[in-house]
């Protein structure tokens, strides 16, 4: 679920004081194919279940992904490649 606090050793983790935790949020959610779902109190995923977790991380850091979606657009996509 994209609700709650991330937390680190029982701290409550705050992209205000870490720069670095707002990057990784906004980059799991713009490089990201999933979408997330909710319905009668549950969330879901559709799509990949770890792009899933991802836009859950994006949520909980304070990035709700759809709002991050209208902001950011997508110019361009590099499919996975393991060999890359």
């Amino acid at each position: 679920a994209p609700e709650g606090n991330l937390t680190s050793q029982g701290q409550v983790l705050d992209q205000d004081a870490d720069p670095r935790l707002a990057h990784l949020a906004r980059v799991a959610a713009l490089c990201n194919d999933a979408e997330l779902g909710h319905d009668e109190g549950s969330w879901y995923t559709e799509g990949d279940p770890m792009e899933g977790a991802l836009l859950a991380l994006a949520g909980r850091a304070g990035f709700p992904p759809d709002e991050l979606r209208r902001q950011w657009s997508r110019t361009d996509m590099i499919p996975f490649d393991a060999g890359r």
